[in-house]
């Protein structure tokens, strides 16, 4: 799930920064949205531990998937800046909260002796995931709309396969 995260994350940043220079979106603009997406990691590490009393890590590793595929969809049907800002703002929200519950994970399920060298491994992957969504945002360069749908698609259908798992 926190691999998913992190490659949506690299290809919608490199995706929607091509498809707005493509319909001449102002420079500014690029700004606006890595900032809507900076404040929504600060909200989601803020709505972490309130999540966390009220869910599991899983849970809220699935909310973190679901919740940037529902923004995802509404801004693949209604693609234009308001609602690019409001699905860059979700994945930060997604990403930041559910990186607060892989942390947990690996603390709770990993032996202590090994965290460090798990982390090590781990962060590695996850970056290698980052740059994989950003190779396919730069090989692929999909319209505006089809790139943001394919990505809720698939983000939607990891958050229903782990929604299978409970």
């Amino acid at each position: 799930a926190m691999a998913a995260l992190r490659a949506a994350i690299g290809y919608s940043a490199f995706h929607l920064a091509f498809a707005l220079k493509a319909t001449g979106a102002p420079t500014w603009f690029f700004g606006a949205m890595l900032g809507a997406n900076g404040l929504g990691a600060l909200t989601g590490t803020l709505a972490a531990p309130w999540l966390r009393r009220h869910l599991s890590e899983g849970r809220i590793l699935t909310f973190s998937l679901a919740a940037p595929a529902a923004a995802g969809s509404v801004t693949a049907l209604r693609f234009h800046e308001v609602t690019v800002l409001a699905f860059a703002y979700v994945l930060g929200v997604g990403a930041a909260t559910g990186r607060r519950a892989f942390d947990s994970v690996v603390q709770t399920h990993a032996p202590h002796g090994s965290r460090g060298n798990a982390y090590a491994v781990l962060e590695t992957r996850l970056e290698l995931s980052w740059v994989a969504g950003a190779l396919v945002a730069v090989v692929g360069r999909a319209a505006g709309w089809i790139g943001i749908a394919v990505l809720a698609a698939a983000m939607g259908a990891l958050a229903l396969v782990r929604l299978g798992a409970y």
